[in-house]
C-alpha cells in the first residue's frame, strides 16, 4: 500500500510511506459444485455405464463448463503415488500468494524432460494409420478372443453363457473436454474394460467465468464368482509352470466349482483346446489357488483361458483369457556371408556340433537387386527395441533415405510411402524433446550433458530429413548448429596437442557446413586439411565432403587431396573394396562400416563415375549381419550410399536365369526380370535330419552372367541355438556374469524378492553400452520407482563420481524395465570391474530357462560379453 502524504505550496516535499495490508478474498465463490454419478456403485466387468455429471456455483445456479473426465484404475493411481483427488485445483487458482518474487529460467532443462524420462514407444515403421489431431473421447475396445470369436463362450451345447474377460486396461475413459448444458448437465457413456477393480472417477475442470471444480467418485467393477489369473508376463519355450487362478467366492454361501483350463502350445492363430479341469469346494467368502502344469513347445502366442462354474447356479461364473508371447529358450546364434553370385559361385557351411535338435535353419537369400535387401535394413531400423537420442535420428534418416528410392524399386508399397511423412514426423518430434537448452543432445532424454559427437550426428540426420523435403522445426536444427558453433577449436600448434579432438571439429564442420553455414566454418576446415595426420579415415572423408561443398577452386582442390589419400588407403580383396581404422575413436561412433559408408558418401560427391564404387558397395552388403548392419547408427550410414548408388547404377536392368545347388541337388531355380526384379527369393533348410549338426552344407549359385543385365546378390545365414545350460561365457573385449543372491543359489520361493548381481569386467574404456539381463519367466523385476515398492538407495543426478568406485550405478544413464529382461544403457565406462545390483520378485512357480546376461557396445558390437546360460526354479 502506497500513501502520499504532507505536499503543500512552498513546504516540504512529500513524504511517501509503503507498508503491507493482507486482503481477505473467501475463494468459495469462485468455486463450482461439480459431482459426478453412477447409476450404481457396483457393476459387472465390460458394463456400459452412464456417467452423470451436474454443475452448480455456490449459490446452486447452473454452470455451464468443460470438465476434463477420467476413469482410471485405482490401483494404477497408488503404484504411481497419485491420490487423484483434485483437491489442490481451487488453490491453485484462487489460494493464498505471499508476497515474495520468483525467478526461474527454463533454459536450464527442456520442459519435456520433467515430463517423462523415457519417451514413448512409436508405432511399428509404416503404420498407417495417420491422427488427424483431433482430440476426442477415447474408451478401450473390447478385443475378439484369440480364435477370432466374440467375448463370450458356452461351456458346452445347452451350458451356461460365459463372459471370457481378456480385455484389461488401465485407463477405462479419458476425455479432456465434457461440456454441461446451460443446466449444468451432461451424461457421458462408458464402456468398461473387464478389470474387477475399483475405478477412480475424477472430472475437474472450469467456466467461462474462471470458476473450478473437481468432483471425486469410485466404480466398483466385481463378481460374486472371480478368478484372479496366476500366470507369468511371458514363457520361454520348454519352461515348465504351474498356472492358474485365484477362485475367489464373494458370497455368503459355499459353493462346489468346475474348474477347466483351456490353451494353445504357442502356435500362431490357435484355436484354444481344454486341458485339463478340476473341482473345488470354496466356503462362503473364501479363496483358493487352483493352478496345473503345463509345459510350452511351440513358439509363437500361448492363449490360456480359465473357466469357473458354480455347478448349483451356473450363471454364477467367470473366465479369464489371456495371450502370452512364447520367446525362444537359447541365445541364437547366427553365422552368415554375402556375396554377388557369378557363373558359378561355391559355398561351405559346416553345421556346430553340440546345438538344440530341430531349431534353426540353413537359409539362402538371393537378391536381384540391392533395393530389396535395404527393406530388410529398414525394417531393422524399426524394429530396434530402443529409442535413444541415436537409434531416433538413425531411424529418421533411414526412413528419408528410403522416400528417395523411386516407386519401382517396390522397396516401399504405395500406402507405405503414403505414410512416410508421418513416421518421420514422430521420429524427429521425439527428438526434439531430447534437445538441451544449449542446442545439443544427449544419449538419453535424462542425460544432464550435452555431447557434442551425438550434436553432430542428430543435425546430419536431421538436415538429410529436412533436404528431403520433410518438415523439420528450424528452430531446433539452429540451436544445434549455435551449440556446436560453440564447441569448435583451432588445430593450432598450441591446441593440437594430446587433448585436441581433431575428429570432433570434422565432424562439426561437416555437419553444419551439410545444414548451410559452411562458410562459417571454412577458416576451420581449411586449417583442418592442413593438420590433416591428426583425422582418423572417417573424419577425413567427411572433411572432404564438406571441403568440397565449399564450391572454391582452393577447397576444391584441398577435397580431391583428401579423397586421393582415402583411395590410395583402400583394402581391396577380390571383388571388394572398404577402409579400416588404425585404432578406433569410440566416442565418436566410429567403426569400419561407418568409416567405409563415410568414403563411399565422398567419393559419390567428389568423384561419381570412381571404379571403387561398385566395389565398396559390395563390400558394404556383405558387411550385413542377419540382412541388416551392426547398429542403427551403421544402417543409416549405409543408406545413405547405398541409395545414391541404387538410384544411378542402372543395376535395375536385370535380366536372367539363375539356378541354387545343395549338397549337388537342385534347390531352386528361376528367372529374374523386370516383372520379379524386386522380389527376394528365400530358401530354407531346417536344422535336423537333412542337415544334422556336424555336417558340412555345400551350396552352388550360378546365373547367366551376362554384361548389363544386373546383379544377383546373396546371403547365406546359418542360425542356431544351443541348449541354456551348455551357452558358456564370452568375453570378447568385456565380459559380465550374474549371480542371484539366495540361499539356494539358482532357486526361490513364490512369493520372494531376492537381489541379483551383475558384475562387468572391461579391460578398457567402452562408449554407449547396452547391458541385458533376461529375466526367468517366473519372475519380474522391482520398480523401485512405484510408490509401492520399498526405495532401494539409488544414484541420480551426480556430478562426480567417486574415485574408484566399483558401483556400476554411477555410470548407468537409463534403466529400461521390459516383461522379460532389465536393460542398462552406459554413455560411458572406464576400465574396470563393476557390480550392479537390483531386484527381482518370483510370481509365478516352475523351472524356468535363464538366457545369459549380454553386454556389448551398442554401435560397435563387435565389443561384447555374455555370461552363461542357466534354469531357475521358482519353488
Amino acid at each position: 500500500v502506497v500513501v502520499e502524504r504532507g505536499e503543500s505550496a512552498g513546504g516540504p516535499p512529500p513524504v511517501w510511506r509503503m507498508g503491507y495490508a493482507r486482503i481477505h478474498v473467501d475463494p468459495r465463490e469462485r468455486a463450482i459444485r461439480l459431482s459426478v454419478a453412477a447409476p450404481t456403485a457396483h457393476v459387472a466387468p465390460g458394463q456400459t455405464v452412464a456417467l452423470h455429471l451436474h454443475a452448480v456455483d455456490y449459490q446452486g445456479k447452473p454452470v455451464q463448463g468443460s470438465f476434463s473426465l477420467g476413469v482410471v484404475d485405482q490401483a494404477a493411481l497408488a503404484l504411481a503415488g497419485d491420490s487423484g483427488s483434485g483437491a489442490d485445483l481451487l488453490d491453485t487458482f484462487y489460494g493464498l500468494r505471499e508476497l515474495g518474487v520468483f525467478t526461474s529460467d527454463t533454459l536450464n532443462i527442456s520442459p519435456e524432460q520433467l515430463i517423462t524420462k523415457q519417451p514413448l514407444r512409436q508405432p511399428p515403421m509404416f503404420r498407417s494409420e495417420v491422427s488427424s489431431g483431433a482430440v476426442s473421447p477415447r474408451a478401450t475396445p473390447a478385443p475378439q478372443a484369440a480364435d477370432g470369436t466374440a467375448n463370450h463362450a458356452a461351456s458346452k451345447a445347452g451350458g451356461p453363457t460365459i463372459s471370457v474377460r481378456q480385455n484389461f486396461a488401465d485407463t477405462a475413459y479419458w476425455s479432456p473436454a465434457v461440456i454441461t448444458d446451460p443446466q449444468g448437465n451432461a451424461t457421458v457413456n462408458v464402456p468398461l474394460p473387464d478389470n474387477l477393480t475399483t475405478w477412480h472417477i475424477l472430472g475437474q475442470g472450469i467456466s467461462a467465468q474462471s470458476l473450478v471444480g473437481v468432483a471425486v467418485t469410485n466404480l466398483v467393477a466385481t463378481k460374486d464368482l472371480v478368478l484372479r489369473p496366476l500366470l507369468p508376463r511371458f514363457f520361454t519355450l520348454g519352461d515348465k509352470a504351474l498356472v492358474g487362478a485365484t477362485v475367489n467366492n464373494n458370497t455368503g454361501r459355499p459353493m462346489n466349482i468346475s474348474l477347466q483350463l483351456l490353451l494353445t502350445n504357442g502356435a500362431q492363430a490357435p484355436a484354444l483346446a481344454p486341458a485339463a479341469g478340476r473341482l473345488i469346494h470354496l466356503a462362503a467368502g473364501a479363496e483358493q489357488d487352483v493352478t496345473w502344469p503345463i509345459s510350452l513347445t511351440a513358439l509363437g502366442t500361448a492363449t490360456i483361458q480359465i473357466r469357473a462354474i458354480d455347478i448349483a447356479r451356473q450363471a454364477t461364473n467367470d473366465a479369464v483369457q489371456m495371450a502370452v508371447p512364447v520367446q525362444e529358450n537359447s541365445t541364437p546364434e547366427t553365422v552368415a556371408t554375402a556375396g554377388d553370385a557369378g557363373a558359378n559361385t561355391q559355398e561351405a557351411v559346416q553345421i556346430p556340433t553340440g546345438i538344440e535338435p530341430n531349431e534353426g535353419a540353413l537359409t539362402v537369400t538371393l537378391e536381384p537387386t540391392l533395393a530389396a535387401g535395404l527393406r530388410v535394413g529398414a525394417d531393422f531400423l524399426a524394429n530396434y527395441p530402443y529409442d535413444s537420442s541415436i537409434d531416433l535420428a538413425a531411424r529418421a534418416q533411414g526412413y528419408a533415405e528410403l522416400g528417395r528410392l523411386p516407386a519401382r524399386a517396390s522397396v516401399l508399397t504405395a500406402r507405405e510411402r503414403a505414410g512416410l511423412s508421418a513416421q518421420i514426423t514422430r521420429q524427429v518430434q521425439q527428438l526434439y524433446q531430447m534437445q538441451h537448452g544449449d542446442g545439443g543432445f544427449g544419449w538419453w532424454i535424462d542425460d544432464p550433458y550435452s555431447d557434442p559427437y551425438i550434436t553432430a550426428y542428430i543435425l546430419r540426420a536431421l538436415t538429410v530429413v529436412r533436404d528431403q523435403g520433410y518438415a523439420v522445426d528450424a528452430t531446433v536444427l539452429s540451436n544445434a548448429v549455435a551449440y556446436l558453433e560453440s564447441q569448435t577449436q583451432s588445430p593450432a600448434a598450441l591446441n593440437a596437442g594430446a587433448n585436441y579432438d581433431a575428429n570432433l571439429q570434422a565432424e562439426i564442420v561437416y555437419a553444419i557446413t551439410r545444414y548451410g553455414r559452411g562458410a562459417a566454418v571454412a577458416g576451420l576446415a581449411g586449417q583442418l586439411f592442413t593438420a590433416r595426420y591428426l583425422l582418423d579415415r572417417f573424419a577425413q572423408a567427411d572433411l572432404a565432403a564438406a571441403l568440397s561443398a565449399q564450391h572454391t577452386s582452393a577447397a576444391s582442390a584441398e577435397a580431391h587431396t583428401l579423397l586421393a589419400d582415402l583411395i590410395s588407403a583402400a583394402k581391396i580383396s577380390g571383388a571388394a573394396a572398404h577402409w579400416e581404422e588404425g585404432s578406433y575413436d569410440w566416442g565418436a561412433l566410429d567403426s569400419d562400416i561407418i568409416t567405409t559408408a563415410n568414403v563411399l558418401d565422398a567419393i559419390l560427391t567428389i568423384d561419381p563415375h570412381n571404379p571403387l564404387i561398385p566395389n565398396t558397395v559390395r563390400w558394404i552388403m556383405a558387411a550385413r549381419t542377419a540382412n541388416a548392419w551392426e547398429s542403427t547408427e551403421a544402417t543409416s550410414r549405409s543408406l545413405v550410399g547405398l541409395v545414391d548408388y541404387i538410384t544411378h547404377s542402372g543395376e535395375l536392368n536385370g535380366n536372367y536365369r539363375y539356378t541354387v545347388h545343395l549338397n549337388g541337388s537342385l534347390w531352386g531355380s528361376g528367372t529374374v526380370n523386370a516383372a520379379n526384379l524386386t522380389q527376394n527369393r528365400v530358401l530354407s533348410r531346417p536344422l535336423g535330419t537333412a542337415a544334422p549338426a556336424g555336417s558340412t552344407q555345400r551350396i552352388s549359385i550360378g546365373r547367366d552372367n551376362l554384361p548389363g543385365h544386373g546383379q544377383l546378390h546373396y546371403v547365406v545365414r546359418l542360425q542356431y541355438y544351443r541348449p541354456v545350460n551348455h551357452i558358456r561365457p564370452v568375453s570378447a573385449g568385456v565380459g559380465v556374469t550374474r549371480t542371484y543372491l539366495t540361499p539356494g543359489g539358482n532357486s526361490a520361493a513364490l512369493g520372494s524378492t531376492i537381489r541379483v548381481r551383475l558384475t562387468v569386467t572391461a579391460p578398457q574404456d567402452l562408449f554407449y553400452v547396452t547391458l541385458e539381463d533376461p529375466l526367468p519367466a517366473g519372475c519380474e523385476s522391482v520398480d523401485t520407482s512405484l510408490k509401492t515398492t520399498s526405495q532401494l538407495a539409488q544414484i541420480k543426478n551426480q556430478t562426480t563420481i567417486p574415485a574408484g568406485t566399483n558401483d556400476l550405478t554411477w555410470y548407468v544413464t537409463h534403466t529400461d524395465l521390459r516383461d522379460n529382461r532389465t536393460v542398462l544403457f552406459l554413455g560411458y565406462l572406464p576400465a574396470g570391474t563393476y557390480q550392479y545390483t537390483y531386484l527381482m520378485h518370483c510370481t509365478t512357480r516352475g523351472t524356468y530357462h535363464t538366457l545369459p546376461t549380454h553386454i556389448q557396445q551398442s554401435y560397435f558390437p563387435e565389443v561384447f560379453g555374455h555370461g552363461a546360460g542357466s534354469f531357475f526354479t521358482v519353488r
